[in-house]
């Protein structure tokens, strides 16, 4: 008995060229995939810089606005401190601006450096957060309260 021998149009199966190009597609995916990951990473730690920047300027507005109805409507001042977060140095400043003798606006201002590793340039990140502190109650207002431009 003798073996059929395959005839070559109907060879089933792939060439080398086809594994090849097939491995050098899934391979670019892969590359991809790690890309995106980096930048996913470094979304997230810019995100956890964000909201802790946030926090700490939330912190300090409601500290002065505390000392400012704890100390009986004394004059806040002005000031700044650098702070070690978790994530990195953040430089809290704030600015007290007097509306009326008894109304104040208060902005809150953190800066952190960005991590990315460029030499040449070194670029600050910045939130702003601004409130107002008002010896009355706004219910009890018999005025409306207008504030100054921000540019003040």
């Amino acid at each position: 008995m003798s073996l059929p021998i395959p005839n070559k149009k109907n060879t089933q199966g792939f060439t080398l060229i086809e594994v090849l190009i097939t491995l050098l597609i899934i391979c670019f995916g892969f590359l991809s995939l790690t890309n995106i990951q980096t930048v996913l990473l470094k979304s997230n730690v810019f995100a956890q810089q964000r909201t802790e920047a946030v926090m700490l300027a939330q912190n300090k507005l409601e500290k002065l606005k505390q000392t400012f109805f704890i100390s009986k409507h004394q004059k806040l001042k002005n000031g700044s401190e650098k702070i070690d977060g978790k994530n990195d140095q953040f430089t809290l400043s704030w600015k007290v601006f007097e509306i009326s003798p008894n109304i104040m606006r208060i902005n809150a201002q953190v800066t952190w450096p960005d991590n990315e590793k460029n030499y040449q340039v070194t670029k600050n990140s910045t939130i702003s957060l601004s409130s107002v502190v008002s010896v009355y109650q706004p219910i009890d207002t018999k005025q409306p309260l207008t504030l100054p431009d921000e540019d003040d």
